[in-house]
């Protein structure tokens, strides 16, 4: 060590005279750690580096490079293990609304808590209740002509004419009051009439149920095309993009066809996610997102037998029985029916430790009403 406290060959000053540089390693610090070191900047130390110093510093860049390679899978790795022991479902990715990437202005979210946002701020002073329902229909289908006699039969559909033409009128100075606000002005959003009806113009909007709907096409198109991988991909962005029912705060009627549509399609991209899961033999994401449709549609009898096959192939017997007694009670309770003979033959056979995994055939089958359902589907923006 030199009189100045710096290690021989471990701190070079530099040309400017800043603090130094570590530029070389410690001769005393073990050959495996030091590979690990090299893969990080360089960075200027704040004290002056000694011995002790420079081998904790190098002991925690060890630590965490260790942590880092356990976390991120090596290429080519196969799927993972049954008994692998993780969070099911995939971390908590940032609202799509505040993605950077994404370059419109606007963004409006009307699949869970009604949202909109103007370059990244959100907008909390919404109109009164009916100029946002006027929002929210106009909204739902961009750049469209709607006659006044449909805006009036969805958001009035009780009062007489003269007085239900009327509070369209003051819906639409309401909104037209927020849309013209300095938060939103210039962001490409406006209430325009036509003849006899109103068009919400928007240059620049993300919507998320249109994403939502062209993820979902997008998927079922590449599965169709057995790019089961790439199409697990757009499925599984699908999913996070549903974070709740379609204006899931309304209870206007309008509301509850366009709700249940997408939430259909919602039950497809979690039954084929479950189902690419269990071909895959991981069973822990299979049994997470059959929950998870469970959540929406809880008397899905084959997602139930799904369930207690995953728990089955685990060696989770006490699941298997729990999951068959929950199936038993709901469709009693829901629909006043018993169990199907192939939920009660599966039961059986998992208490067994007889079961094996799904056939192709049954896979096939379940795919082929994913993309029956797909070709049905309505394009972006449609009502």
């Amino acid at each position: 060590m030199s009189s100045n406290g710096h290690v021989h060959g471990q701190a070079q000053p530099v040309e400017n005279g800043t603090t130094p540089l570590l530029t070389a390693p410690d001769p005393s610090v073990p050959p495996d750690i030091a590979p690990a070191s090299a893969a990080y900047p360089r960075r200027p130390l704040d004290i002056e580096p000694t011995s002790a110093h420079l081998q904790d510093l190098l002991d925690a860049i060890h630590r965490l490079d260790q942590i880092l390679e356990a976390r991120l899978p090596a290429p080519g790795l196969e799927p993972r293990s049954a008994h692998y022991e993780r969070s099911a479902l995939p971390e908590a990715q940032p609202p799509p609304w505040s993605d950077p990437r994404r370059a419109a202005r606007v963004a409006v979210c009307c699949l869970g808590p009604f949202r909109i946002e103007v370059d990244g701020r959100r907008v909390d002073d919404l109109p009164p209740v009916k100029a946002r329902s006027l929002f929210q229909y106009l909204v739902s289908r961009p750049n469209r002509l709607v006659a006044r006699e449909t805006l009036i039969d969805a958001l009035w559909p009780d009062p007489d004419a003269q007085a239900a033409f009327t509070s369209l009128k003051v819906a639409v100075h309401a909104l037209r009051q927020l849309l013209s606000e300095t938060v939103v002005r210039d962001a490409g959003l406006a209430v325009v009439a036509r003849g006899n009806g109103y068009a919400l113009t928007a240059t620049d909007l993300w919507l998320d149920i249109d994403e939502f709907q062209r993820r979902c096409a997008q998927a079922h198109r590449l599965d169709a095309g057995g790019r089961v991988d790439e199409a697990l991909v757009e499925y599984t962005r699908a999913a996070e993009l549903y974070r709740g029912n379609f204006l899931e705060e309304s209870p206007e009627e309008w509301v509850l066809v366009r709700r249940e549509g997408l939430k259909d399609h919602l039950l497809l991209v979690l039954a084929r996610i479950a189902e690419i899961a269990l071909a895959q033999a991981d069973y822990h994401t299979c049994i997470a997102r059959c929950q998870q449709l469970l959540e929406h549609d809880c008397c899905r009898e084959d997602i139930y037998r799904t369930l207690m096959q995953c728990h089955a192939q685990l060696g989770q017997r006490g699941r298997v029985r729990r999951w068959y007694e929950l199936c038993t009670r709901t469709l009693r309770a829901e629909l006043d029916v018993a169990p199907e003979l192939e939920t009660e033959a599966l039961y059986q056979r998992a208490m067994a430790g007889k079961l094996s995994t799904p056939s192709a055939a049954s896979r096939s089958t379940a795919l082929g009403h994913v993309v029956a359902l797909a070709r049905s589907a309505p394009a972006p923006g449609a009502p």
